[in-house]
């Protein structure tokens, strides 16, 4: 068992070696050992087999960048050569000719006999590359036609001397390079002729040259001349015969080496090929205008001159027409103001405009957000438009805009102008994203899924719960969205056109299964210039809007839904048929207002029948009574686009009172912080009413109660109601009796503006000496800047009785009314006892009298402020 086993390890082995080993047919591999053996050997660069003792050229070479041999059915033939050593070895027609099925050849450092190109070469060759050799031996006797190639490259041969290429060599030949190896002026010179007399198409032709090759005759769909030194300028004038040419690139060896513009380009018929013309090398200054009016041609597509000495740059009218994709006119020295107004939305087919490297000044408008450009390195300045500091944060459009001056892009604005639309065309299953500021091309945004479609049908069910007139419009929008999202990664089923405006309209279609297109997505943009933004989508013929709910604001009408639309301008909302012109909008919401208010039926709340005693009754806000439901409808319409919904509302009443949200789903107000009732008409206090007062929910004001003032009612209001006086031994002693509270701030009783000295005082009463002061007088109170005034009304007739009728006055009011006075004679005994008595009095009156102070203030009576200056001057106490 244990040989069995090891008989089988064997013949896989063998197996295996034999897959891997070579097996070059014999005449291919003897050819291939000769050709290594001349040129370095054979050895060098690959290994022998030990099984079939033959050189592994199928395998891995030790030299694999510049050995490589590339095999083909089953290791048994050649297809591929690739050789660098540089040696004065010839390489033969026969080295190549052996390998019947080679397809590719490339050649560096080697020289070659002078009837290689003769032929014939292998059926299957196509490619040829030749560099770094000597190839004068090769086209001084080559009078025969090229093998046919696909390809042919030669590039950096040494010439040995002058040569000249008759083009009818190389009509066998597809794509054909030749690149000089460091030309000077002793250069041995390169020159192509044309001896065609048949038609020739080249799809490439890429030549170093002395001359401008002759092209009569010929078509080329790409054909680029580099001027080497000393150019035969004569030989612009074969720029005539070039009206088969569709792409055409001019440039220069030496790129300090300024040529004249080829005028003769403006002699090709105006039936020409052209679509692309490139100019790379520095240009002298032109003496006249420069007419390419010949090649304005619905195929001319790129229009390139670079490095040209111009001092203004031409009016874009002149330079760009309806087939025109891509401008470039950079590094030409154009200085002035930058063209702006230009429409480029009219030039559907153009790309991009590229004005790097000039002098451009002045700034750039919102018609240049409708083109990619490259304005870098100018000195454009002032304020760069939306389009650009929406997008700046993304590098390739900053290093667009880069070496210019513009004055608000550091620090960047928010970005509040994109606006996004979607429409979606049934016919071509194509969607129209348009809008504004949505980006220079496709890639400034990425497209994620989106639940839209997942709760349409659920959305619209509740939709047409809420929208009796809307039923149409519903089961159209149903029939469109019975469709599952399956976690389509979506931004990998959209295909983006090529036909787009930038920042204005993106033409995608959908590549997925049609049954898991969800008509609408999420975009976001992640580097706009406040962050990143994800904007939820539909289309807007796809879906109605949605209407979840209704308030109201003052004349601000806020609808929360879902699929509206960032767009205003293509949402109409009416209320009861008035107009509710849009003031915001997004997605999910709606934000409108009524200019003229809706005539609405008169009704009176509860709380404006009530009368003023009634409202300082309320106390306590859990008994106010809620008023009668208003079962008022509002017919609300929103429209989008071509497709509607309506939404029938509650009216609250009297509008909330313009001081809270009114819930058209429920009618009811939802009260500003500081108002209550259902129509929010009573207006609270702001602060607590102290002292037994109430708040008058009318005004939002404390109604005081009696004998006190202020926002809270907190101040005393005092008030004196009744005088007396009694005489003693110090004098007239005044009694003044009302209500002057439990707080005395800067106390103050003067009369006629003389101060009355204050010996006692409490809630009830005060007493003090007025002195010498006349009946009849202005009689004041002043305490906690507050005034209560009224007149000195004390009389008394002499050798009256002893006793004395009290005086009562009546608030602040003064009583002009005549009093009987019935006053008593006092008889002063002087005495030594009465004589301290007097002294130690006035003494404590002068130091100890606490209301005595001297005080400017402000105070308050019924009727308003009034200033209070020093009430205490020029009044000595009088004894």
């Amino acid at each position: 068992m244990r040989n069995n086993n090891n008989f089988i390890i064997f013949i896989f082995l063998l197996i295996i070696n034999s897959t891997f080993s070579q097996n070059l047919i014999s005449s291919e591999y003897n050819c291939m050992v000769s050709l290594l053996n001349r040129i370095a050997g054979a050895s060098k660069y690959y290994d022998v087999d030990s099984i079939s003792n033959q050189y592994k050229f199928c395998g891995t070479s030790k030299d694999t960048q510049n050995y490589k041999i590339t095999c083909i059915n089953n290791n048994t033939q050649i297809s591929d050569i690739r050789l660098r050593e540089f040696n004065t070895e010839l390489i033969y027609l026969a080295d190549i000719n052996c390998f019947t099925n080679l397809k590719s050849v490339h050649m560096n450092g080697f020289n070659f006999e002078e009837i290689f190109f003769n032929g014939p070469f292998p059926k299957q060759l196509n490619t040829f590359y030749l560099a770094n050799g000597n190839i004068s031996p090769i086209f001084n006797i080559f009078n025969n036609i090229f093998p046919t190639l696909e390809s042919l490259t030669i590039y950096k041969q040494i010439l040995s001397s002058q040569i000249s290429i008759n083009l009818s060599n190389l009509i066998n030949v597809n794509n054909f390079f030749f690149i000089y190896s460091k030309p000077t002026t002793s250069t041995p010179k390169l020159f192509f002729k044309n001896d065609n007399n048949n038609l020739n198409i080249f799809d490439t032709f890429d030549v170093d040259t002395h001359n401008v090759p002759p092209m009569k005759n010929i078509k080329v769909n790409s054909l680029t001349l580099t001027y080497l030194p000393l150019f035969d300028l004569e030989s612009f004038l074969d720029f005539s015969f070039y009206e088969n040419i569709k792409s055409l690139t001019l440039n220069s060896w030496d790129n300090s080496v300024a040529f004249p513009f080829p005028q003769s380009l403006s002699n090709i018929p105006l039936n020409n090929n052209i679509n692309r013309l490139e100019i790379n090398h520095l240009l002298l200054p032109p003496n006249n205008l420069i007419n390419l009016s010949n090649l304005n041609s619905p195929n001319f597509t790129d229009f390139s001159i670079n490095r040209g000495n111009f001092t203004e740059l031409p009016n874009l009218d002149i330079l760009i027409n309806d087939s025109i994709k891509g401008l470039y006119l950079d590094g030409n020295n154009f200085g002035g103001i930058i063209q702006n107004g230009f429409n480029f939305k009219r030039y559907s087919n153009l790309r991009l405009i590229s004005l790097q490297n000039n002098q451009l000044k002045g700034e750039i408008d919102d018609n240049w957000c409708n083109i990619e450009f490259d304005l870098s390195n100018n000195l454009i300045g002032g304020k760069a438009p939306s389009c650009i500091t929406c997008h700046y944060k993304i590098i390739s459009l900053n290093l667009k805009l880069r070496g210019n001056n513009f004055t608000n892009i550091n620090p960047l604005p928010p970005c509040t102008t994109l606006i996004l639309n979607l429409s979606y065309d049934n016919e071509t299953d194509i969607f129209y994203l348009y809008g504004n500021d949505i980006g220079f091309n496709p890639y400034y945004f990425k497209i994620d899924e989106s639940n839209n479609n997942n709760n349409n049908n659920n959305n619209n069910n509740n939709n047409n719960n809420n929208n009796n007139n809307n039923n149409n419009n519903n089961n159209n929008n149903n029939n469109n969205n019975n469709n599952n999202n399956n976690n389509i990664n979506v931004w990998d089923q959209y295909t983006y056109f090529n036909e787009f405006i930038s920042n204005y309209k993106f033409k995608i279609k959908y590549r997925g299964n049609q049954e898991t297109n969800t008509f609408g997505f999420n975009i976001t943009y992640p580097y706009l210039s406040d962050g990143p933004k994800t904007f939820e989508i539909t289309a807007y013929n796809q879906y109605s809007p949605l209407i979840n709910i209704i308030t109201k604001y003052n004349d601000i009408y806020t609808i929360i839904g879902k699929y509206f639309a960032y767009n205003c301008s293509v949402i109409n909302v009416l209320v009861n048929n008035q107009q509710c012109d849009i003031i915001s909008c997004n997605f999910n919401l709606i934000e409108c207002i009524i200019m003229q208010k809706l005539k609405q039926p008169q009704s009176q709340s509860k709380s404006q029948s009530q009368s003023k005693s009634q409202l300082n009754q309320i106390n306590n806000l859990d008994t106010i009574p809620k008023e009668e439901e208003n079962n008022n409808e509002i017919l609300i319409n929103v429209k989008v686009m071509n497709v509607s919904s309506n939404f029938k509302i509650i009216q609250c009443k009297n509008d909330c009172s313009g001081s809270g949200i009114c819930n058209f789903s429920t009618g009811e107000c939802n009260c500003d912080a500081n108002r209550i009732y259902d129509d929010c008409s009573g207006i609270l206090c702001n602060m607590d009413c102290g002292n037994n007062s109430i708040c008058d929910y009318s005004i939002g004001q404390c109604n005081c109660s009696k004998g006190w003032t202020g926002d809270g009612c907190n101040d005393p209001s005092h008030f004196v109601d009744h005088q007396e006086e009694i005489d003693f031994i110090l004098g007239k002693l005044l009694i003044l009796k009302g209500w002057f509270g439990n707080l005395h701030v800067d106390l103050m009783v003067s009369i006629n503006s003389h101060r009355c000295d204050i010996i006692e005082i409490n809630e009830t009463t005060i007493k003090c000496y007025p002195g010498r002061v006349e009946y009849g007088m202005e009689l004041q109170v002043i305490q906690n800047n507050h005034l209560w005034s009224g007149l000195y009304l004390i009389q008394r007739n002499q050798g009256s009785s002893k006793n004395q009728d009290d005086i009562h006055i009546d608030g602040s009011s003064n009583n002009n009314q005549p009093h009987e006075n019935r006053g008593i004679l006092f008889i002063i005994i002087f005495c030594p006892l009465s004589i301290v008595t007097i002294v130690l009095f006035a003494l404590y009156k002068k130091f100890k009298n606490p209301f005595s102070k001297k005080q400017k203030t402000n105070f308050e009576n019924n009727r308003g402020f009034i200033e209070l200056k020093d009430l205490n001057k020029d009044s000595p106490l009088a004894f």
